[in-house]
């Protein structure tokens, strides 16, 4: 049987020590200098500007980004030369392999080549 809201309603307006907190283990209050919470906060301050600065950046330089690739390194014999979005599913990609370019167009589920060409040597524009 449900007891009408008024009831409950009266209840909870008679009894308010019911829901009071207890102390658990009759420990006293935590007191906190405010010199420790300044300096958590400074910390923190400090750690989100790290964190914006290293997000900010847009590219590594360029010397420094070839020496972190994995596996192919600064004088890896696949590079990519250019690509670009020509749809929201396909990109078209200019790939140089030895001493030859490859035009590609790359989709989702497939890549197309549309020329393959003798590449120019890199010190000629």
């Amino acid at each position: 049987m449900k007891l009408p809201a008024a009831l409950v309603a009266v209840w909870a307006l008679l009894a308010p020590g019911a829901v009071l907190a207890q102390q658990l283990g009759g420990g006293g209050s935590v007191e906190i200098s405010g010199v420790r919470i300044v300096l958590a906060l400074i910390v923190c301050l400090v750690v989100l500007a790290l964190v914006l600065a290293v997000l900010r950046r847009k590219s590594l330089p360029k010397g420094l980004a070839d020496k972190l690739r994995i596996g192919l390194g600064a004088n890896g014999r696949i590079r990519t030369i250019e690509s670009r979005r020509i749809s929201p599913h396909a990109d078209l990609c200019l790939v140089r392999c030895d001493d030859v370019e490859y035009l590609l167009v790359c989709t989702v589920g497939s890549v197309e080549l549309l020329e393959r060409r003798a590449a120019k040597p890199e010190n000629q524009p």
